[in-house]
């Protein structure tokens, strides 16, 4: 009896071993990012690693602008038995084959700042999204030109200096093909449609969120259009202040002084919050890193099974989208940001 009693001691300490083994196995998440040079994605990377709990274990990915090398990275976690991939694509199209791996591995993806297709998203059970809200984004930068500009049939002539009621502006796009890229562009235009204003846009193209590529493309728009130029809407800080670069090197403004027109960002990186604390920048939105990070996590959470459904603390979208909104900052409130 006495070895009877021995051998179902041990029977539960190994259960109770092998119970927390896989527990602490699944507390696991493969991170895969698209540009670490990207400023909002690097910054993203730093948020989740302050935001997982420590009973976590990250591995961070970097697929340096190549969606084979993302994939490649991708199916070496899954072979390893990761069951969490937490996916920043290097290209939104290529959900589809990251979700069909994922799901035959039995693994679950949340998907950030690069939404995947919908009807994709929607094949797999346990696959999810969270990102900023785009078109409350492009909103909200036409929410600062309408105060700028006040009434559309008598605009501040500060902003339309040749007095013809007619908002000429440029748009400094993203990404070709990114969701973020086409809804703050267009919700910005149609909401200051909508609202009576007339605009002549100069010109509009892409800088794929990139610095200096926002610093050539301004010059090509100044160039072709000079003072003419009354308003430039930036998909987000890094390409604004590549256009502030490029006016300060050409001389077109001075150091320490405004531009010659209003630039709106997105982001609130901390280089675009410094620059309209400094006055080159007119305004941006917050792109809500932390709030997305703990999103995240909680999603993460409840995929281990550590917390319920309910208890992730963040409003769905059909129950499976995390859209995630944030303030306007201008120069009339920078002092509460910076």
């Amino acid at each position: 009896m006495k070895k009877i009693k021995t051998l179902i001691l041990c029977i539960l300490i190994f259960s109770l071993f092998s119970t927390a083994a896989c527990k602490k196995d699944n507390n696991k998440a493969e991170i895969f990012i698209y540009n670490e040079q990207d400023t909002f994605i690097s910054k993203m990377a730093n948020s989740l690693r302050d935001s997982f709990p420590d009973n976590f274990t990250l591995s961070f990915h970097d697929g340096k602008l190549s969606q084979n090398t993302q994939n490649e990275q991708i199916v070496t976690a899954l072979d390893n038995g990761c069951k969490i991939l937490v996916v920043n694509m290097v290209d939104r199209l290529a959900s589809a084959s990251i979700i069909e791996k994922a799901k035959s591995e039995n693994a679950s993806v949340i998907f950030f700042n690069r939404e995947p297709i919908k009807k994709h998203l929607l094949t797999a059970k346990n696959t999810y999204y969270v990102g900023t809200s785009p078109v409350q984004e492009g909103q909200k930068q036409a929410m600062i030109a309408q105060k700028l500009l006040g009434d559309p049939d008598s605009m501040n002539r500060f902003i339309d200096k040749n007095g013809d009621n007619t908002l000429q502006c440029v748009f400094i796009q993203g990404e070709k093909d990114h969701q973020d890229t086409e809804h703050r562009t267009y919700s910005c235009i149609n909401y200051l449609t909508a609202i009576g204003y007339r605009l002549e846009i100069l010109a509009m193209d892409f800088a794929s969120w990139n610095r200096a590529q926002g610093k050539a493309l301004m010059e090509r728009y100044y160039k072709e259009f000079g003072s003419t130029i009354e308003f430039v809407f930036s998909n987000n800080d890094d390409m604004a202040l590549g256009a502030i670069d490029y006016l300060l090197e050409s001389n077109v403004m001075a150091s320490g002084t405004s531009a010659p027109f209003p630039i709106v960002g997105v982001d609130g990186t901390k280089y675009g919050l410094q620059a309209v604390k400094d006055g080159y920048l007119y305004g941006t939105i917050v792109n809500d890193d932390a709030a997305q990070s703990e999103a995240i996590v909680n999603l993460c959470r409840y995929l281990c099974g550590e917390i319920k459904f309910y208890e992730i603390g963040f409003p769905f979208t059909s129950e499976r989208y995390i859209y995630i909104d944030g303030p306007v900052v201008t120069q009339e409130n920078i002092g509460q940001y910076i």
